[in-house]
């Protein structure tokens, strides 16, 4: 069976500069930070580029990249 079919459209994580994509894939990586702090975190890193507030990612948005990050 092949991959399930997306939509196309990119998550906020796509969209993310290379940088802080690459801190959130450590922080989950690492099992140490639990997804709330990793939430706050990320975000933090994303208000202090100057990005805006849109840009930040939820809780459910996180959870669903982590799920994806796993398989």
């Amino acid at each position: 069976m092949s991959e399930k079919a997306t939509r196309g459209r990119a998550s906020k994580v796509d969209l993310l500069p290379q940088n802080i994509k690459t801190q959130l894939a450590m922080m989950l990586r690492d099992k140490q930070f639990s997804q709330a702090e990793i939430l706050e975190e990320i975000n933090d890193l994303i208000r202090d580029c100057g990005l805006p507030e849109t840009a930040c990612l939820s809780k459910t948005g996180l959870n669903r990249y982590a799920s994806r990050m796993e398989k």
